[in-house]
């Protein structure tokens, strides 16, 4: 048999999740979108046969917001593009070749020193120990198992008064009591400019309050407040 003939090459159906939650004022949303394609191919060595399962795993994160509209409520601080690339290669030892079971084995072993989801975990385990070439590998001097995983996550925050009526709002009367105590003739330490309640800003978990635009642009290429300089400005922030 030609080894060309050998070449596995095939795409898991797209797997997409979106989870909702209806707040006061807002609504949050996030959608998921997996993409994974496995090849199998025949090694050419000379020497001693190779096995080797190579993994690469990209996970890229947007963040979206829509109309501030001049609430404050807890928002989850995220990079605007956060992407994240991990490439795993190991060796596959002789002796787990022996039967598919140590195969799984050492298959499932690989897969949990990366940072898969556990669901992405399960389906490669299956998708890979079944493939044709492993069954093959008696009359070959080698096969490489390449995984390349891309998943998609868009993380949308649309704010909007859903109340009847202003005076049912329940946010005005804490914006109006923040700005009060904590905004009032200060400048933005990003722009410099003053912090008039006619603009959105953001509040840190270190009480650092900027223009949310300002803020925004930073973080999106830094990690840390722009002024006290925390590595971890916090889980949570307060726009208004």
């Amino acid at each position: 048999m030609p080894e060309s003939a050998m070449v596995t090459s095939f795409n898991l159906p797209e797997y997409v999740a979106t989870k909702e939650r209806n707040r006061t004022c807002f609504l949050e949303s996030e959608t998921t979108k997996e993409c994974i394609n496995i090849k199998a191919s025949p090694v050419n060595s000379k020497s001693t046969s190779t096995f080797f399962l190579s993994v690469i795993y990209q996970k890229i994160h947007k963040f979206r917001n829509g109309d501030l509209n001049g609430h404050i409520f807890p928002l989850p601080l995220r990079h605007l593009d956060d992407t994240k690339l991990q490439v795993v290669e190991r060796k596959i030892p002789k002796q787990f070749l022996a039967t598919e079971e140590t195969f799984r084995d050492h298959i499932t072993m690989v897969l949990s020193e990366s940072c898969l989801e556990r669901s992405i975990q399960e389906r490669l385990l299956t998708h890979i120990s079944e493939l044709e070439i492993t069954k093959a590998r008696s009359y070959i001097k080698g096969f490489k198992i390449e995984v390349k995983i891309k998943v998609k996550v868009d993380h949308m925050v649309n704010i909007g008064c859903g109340c009847k009526g202003k005076e049912a709002c329940p946010w005005p009367v804490a914006w109006e009591k923040r700005v009060a105590t904590r905004v009032v003739g200060m400048d933005c330490p990003i722009c410099l400019t003053e912090l008039s309640s006619s603009v959105s800003r953001m509040e840190l978990s270190c009480s650092h309050v900027f223009h949310t635009n300002c803020l925004m642009k930073w973080l999106k290429e830094n990690t840390s407040c722009p002024i006290c300089r925390s590595e971890q400005p916090g889980e949570t922030a307060s726009i208004y």
